[in-house]
């Protein structure tokens, strides 16, 4: 599970990898109610737990972006597009890049 500020947006992004995803749907889908170790908590916990540190360091993770802000998360974002395309039409990784 990754947790990282939203560039442009107020709040968090929540990656998850293939098995917290698989586990994610089951509970949604109600199956996780026959799970006697109560795991929905322990996900919950977690993730609770990590975006409170998140916002221990970006203090101002859940405020909404000011005009200044969104500019330089969209400059960064073409950026990054640019190399992306660059990387594959050059026969590259695109996903490498940073």
């Amino acid at each position: 599970m990754k947790i990282e500020p939203r560039d442009k947006y107020a709040g968090v992004k929540v990656h998850l990898d293939g098995d917290e995803a698989g586990a994610f749907l089951k509970w949604a889908d109600g199956k996780w109610s026959d799970d006697p170790n109560p795991s929905l908590i322990k996900f919950a916990s977690k993730l609770g737990r990590k975006i409170q540190r998140l916002i221990e360091e970006v203090p101002n993770l859940l405020e909404d972006r000011t005009e200044d802000q969104v500019k330089e998360a969209l400059e960064g974002d073409a950026e990054k597009i640019s190399k992306q395309l660059a990387a594959l039409s050059g026969g590259k990784d695109w996903k490498r890049v940073k």
